[in-house]
């Protein structure tokens, strides 16, 4: 014992009694001065401990590790300061905060999920003399961190109306991070409840917090915001406003309520009774058995489906209690080629590609309309578009093009989801193998076979063109070209003062391919 510093230094196995005595008072003999019982002792067990108790550890968050020395019976030992230990704390796992000089007490931030190893050896004594004294090699601890990564729950917010007090309303909470394991609870129940799966159901005006607790360290938790509100607006979440005739339109309602920071969106809503009108009831009506869903966009609490019986426009209106909103959609037929959806195109000529049906111009703003063809950047093709229509060119280069035609708006905050509908088509660009001349009367079908002329009236004269395309799925079978508006025909009549011939000014008709003169 230094008396001046009052510093102990441990010589000698044993026990002794340590007593402070005031040396200003006068002790009486029956008094028994405060003391200390030392018991010098060999370590035999090393442990590791942190603070919380408990090795389930969650990412970014900070805690202070500290070895801890134990006699044979298990009785804890002081650690001075000339006790060395080497300990290892990996730094995958943990950054360094701070840590004591002889290596016995480490403040760290967990920093990756997964399972560490952290070992600790009790190294050496130095005495006051600067002599080190090893110890036994034994004397060493390992503990097992496992990191998991911050409780979160999912929502972390839920807004449910307030109609009367025997709706209920629910929704499934999920926790993640962690260990996995987890025990619900409510802070005020009779506002929302959970159950042990994260179920919550609504109650009473109000709020509470909802807190999902590590099963293996309760010290770790997530939390949701819970809130009962009354209703002040509603609107449609986003939807799609338009449908194909035959095909239904489903439309999300979006309630919300006016708290103290804004507003608040209501998260689940299927449980209200809403009043549906639709303004004509020829083009939508009411699908009675649709399911009522929330929006998978965020901002519908419920919903309800049409069904399009025609095309055309109309307003649908929502309604509860004294709040409405209304909303415009728009029923089309389907999209449909008036052109064959195979065609033979002759080198250098144009075909025009008209479609019915199809997506028609949005009623709020008509400018997003589109009609466009889709077709390999690589093809040796023209394209004109037109309010009336497309017409295609093919160059100098035979092949099959697939072509796809997309007709729809482009989206709008009043069409945020808008409809497009889409054909295909193959167009051939080639060279004739054969021509044939044919006559066309009246009520005829296209380009028919025939050489018959009457001399009682002008006949007809339609020249045909067939050949093979190269490529694509009808390469090899031969078929008529729809297109031979770059031929140059000369026509030759070898009885002339029995037939006369004219060729009319625009000898191909539109859409058909033939050239034509009368006789």
């Amino acid at each position: 014992l230094d008396p001046q510093s009052s510093k102990l230094t441990a010589i000698n196995f044993g026990a002794t009694e340590i007593s402070l005595i005031d040396e200003n008072v006068k002790m009486l003999s029956i008094l028994k001065p405060p003391s200390a019982h030392i018991y010098v002792v060999e370590p035999y067990s090393l442990y590791i401990r942190i603070s919380g108790d408990s090795w389930y550890l969650e990412k970014n968050r900070e805690y202070h590790i500290s070895l801890v020395i134990a006699d044979s019976d298990d009785n804890p030992m002081y650690i001075p300061e000339n006790a060395n230990f080497a300990t290892k704390v990996p730094e995958e796992y943990f950054k360094l905060i701070n840590k004591s000089r002889n290596g016995a007490k480490f403040h760290v931030k967990a920093m990756k999920s997964g399972t560490a190893s952290i070992q600790a050896t009790f190294v050496s004594v130095v005495d006051q003399d600067g002599n080190e004294r090893r110890m036994p090699s034994s004397v060493r601890g390992e503990a097992t961190a496992t990191i998991s990564d911050p409780i979160e729950i999912v929502p972390s917010f839920v807004a449910f109306p307030y109609v009367d007090v025997k709706t209920i309303h629910s929704q499934k909470l999920t926790a993640k991070g962690g260990t996995g394991s987890f025990v619900w609870s409510s802070v005020h129940s009779e506002i929302a409840s959970v159950d042990p799966n994260g179920i919550l159901l609504s109650g009473k005006l109000g709020e509470t917090e909802i807190f999902a607790r590590d099963v293996q360290n309760n010290a770790h938790s997530g939390k949701a915001i819970v809130q009962v509100v009354q209703p002040t607006g509603i609107g449609f979440g986003k939807s799609r406003v338009e449908a194909e005739v035959g095909t239904d339109l489903t439309l999300y309602v979006k309630l919300w309520a006016t708290g103290k920071f804004g507003e608040i969106s209501i998260m689940d809503c299927r449980h209200v009774e809403f009043l549906i009108k639709i303004m004509d009831n020829s083009i939508f009506k009411m699908k009675t058995d649709g399911t009522q869903e929330k929006s998978p966009y965020g901002d519908g609490c419920s919903s309800f489906v049409l069904t399009a019986l025609a095309s055309g426009d109309t307003t649908v209106m929502v309604q509860f209690g004294n709040m409405s909103a209304s909303l415009q959609i728009s029923a089309f037929p389907p999209l449909r080629l008036e052109t064959p959806t195979e065609v033979l195109v002759l080198l250098g000529s144009h075909l025009a590609v008209r479609t019915v049906g199809g997506p028609r111009p949005w009623i709020v703003d008509s400018s997003k309309f589109f009609s466009k063809l889709l077709y390999s950047k690589d093809s040796n093709l023209i394209t004109d578009s037109t309010t009336d229509g497309h017409t295609v060119t093919c160059r100098n280069v035979k092949g099959d093009v697939a072509i796809l035609i997309v007709v729809g708006n482009e989206a709008t905050s009043s069409n945020p989801l808008p409809a497009r509908a889409e054909v295909k088509m193959r167009l051939c660009c080639g060279l004739p193998d054969r021509l044939s001349l044919s006559l066309l009367r009246p009520h005829q079908s296209r380009c028919p076979a025939g050489n018959a002329v009457s001399f009682s009236e002008p006949s007809k004269m339609v020249l045909s063109a067939h050949g093979r395309c190269e490529s694509g799925p009808s390469m090899g079978t031969e078929k008529q070209f729809d297109s031979l508006t770059s031929l140059q025909v000369k026509w030759s009549i070898n009885e002339s003062n029995l037939v006369q011939a004219v060729e009319e000014a625009n000898s191909v008709e539109p859409h058909k391919g033939c050239p034509y003169l009368f006789c």
